[in-house]
């Protein structure tokens, strides 16, 4: 079976918010569970635990922190998931005149340091125990178990995911096989991955190795994606169509990205545009959602994996923060092929329930 849990990075935007959080945030989350329960569908809400104690530390006048308690509370009673996302830049970023400034020297974890007593280890687990706190009440089964690094920056991953095996985080799902960025504030590298969607990671040994089970050990849950070599332009054209008429007539966004405030010359942008489309994959994204993508993907993991013998897990990613009416029509016209084309081979699963199918 293919088991595919939809998750949703729960965050406000990190360049500007042009509106209210509950007009970035916590609205387009609540219309995206609807969609979702449509088809019985639940939803993996990955939580920026670092933007509600930022809010709380700085005493923020924004109903931000009720409201996305409240949003929290509601999904794990209607059935859905949330697990733990973390973008440390928070931290150390200031508030003033109705704006966030954002310090991305901070934005990889890394930056706080891990083991003993270091603020990177302490986040992890101040956010673990927050989301414990706020969500067992609602349901005594809740657990946190799983974790995806803001902005994909995982690596170098010993450190990093020994703090996140010691807090009892079992599952990572950050990865997608092909994916590559460096720059000033950001670093990934998953082009060199084991050939499976799934596999043991031991901190230790690295997630290019996949490793057997063991205490300690991570199961990566990777976000599918498409990366066929030298078909993968030739992919991306094919399907260009869908994407142009799923994207016609967008409203402008409710905010920008940090890259939103980067200024790049225009060879530097032709240049940059270019290699990502020879070369990054089609990932299995909602963001700029179009059905035909997402079924591709789909498609793609069932032809290529024994999905009728052994169960396979991805992640379908994308943020709520992008969605619109036009976005929502597309993910339900993918919930609903999927659900009646594809419902003896592909189920939706929650995080929370791998550890004890594993």
């Amino acid at each position: 079976m293919l088991n595919i849990c939809f998750t949703a990075d729960h965050e406000l935007f990190f360049g500007r918010n042009y509106v209210s959080e509950e007009e970035v945030l916590i609205q387009p989350t609540y219309r995206l569970i609807e969609v979702l329960e449509q088809y019985n569908i639940p939803l993996c809400l990955m939580t920026d635990v670092c933007s509600i104690s930022r809010y709380q530390e700085l005493a923020v006048a924004s109903p931000y922190v009720a409201l996305i308690e409240a949003q929290l509370r509601t999904a794990i009673a209607r059935g859905h998931d949330v697990q733990l996302h973390i973008h440390s830049h928070w931290v150390s970023s200031s508030y003033a005149d109705g704006q966030w400034q954002f310090d991305y020297t901070k934005y990889r974890l890394h930056s706080l340091g891990f083991g003993v007593d270091s603020l990177g280890q302490r986040i992890i687990e101040a956010g673990k125990q927050y989301l414990v706190n706020l969500l067992q009440p609602v349901d005594a089964n809740y657990a946190c178990v799983a974790f995806r690094a803001g902005g994909w920056c995982l690596q170098p991953e010993a450190d990093f995911m020994t703090g996140l095996a010691s807090t009892g985080i079992s599952i990572d799902t950050t990865v997608f096989p092909g994916g590559y960025r460096k720059n000033s504030d950001q670093f990934f590298d998953f082009r060199h991955l084991p050939s499976t969607p799934n596999w043991w990671i031991d901190p230790h040994q690295g997630l290019e190795i996949a490793a057997d089970k063991s205490p300690g050990c991570i199961f990566e849950v990777t976000i599918g994606a498409y990366n066929f070599g030298p078909l993968l332009p030739l992919r991306k054209l094919i399907l260009k169509p869908a994407r142009m008429r799923s994207q016609a007539k967008v409203p402008h966004a409710n905010g920008i990205s940090m890259d939103g405030l980067y200024q790049q010359g225009k060879v530097a942008k032709v240049t940059e545009k270019l290699s990502n489309f020879l070369s990054q994959p089609i990932l299995f994204t909602f963001d700029g959602a179009c059905h035909e993508v997402m079924l591709f993907i789909v498609d793609y993991y069932l032809s290529k994996y024994d999905c009728q013998n052994r169960d396979i897990y991805i992640s379908l990613i994308g943020h709520p923060k992008g969605l619109n009416e036009t976005s929502l029509a597309e993910i339900a016209k993918f919930c609903a092929t999927v659900s009646d084309v594809y419902r003896e081979s592909v189920q939706f699963i929650r995080l929370r329930d791998i550890p004890q199918r594993t």
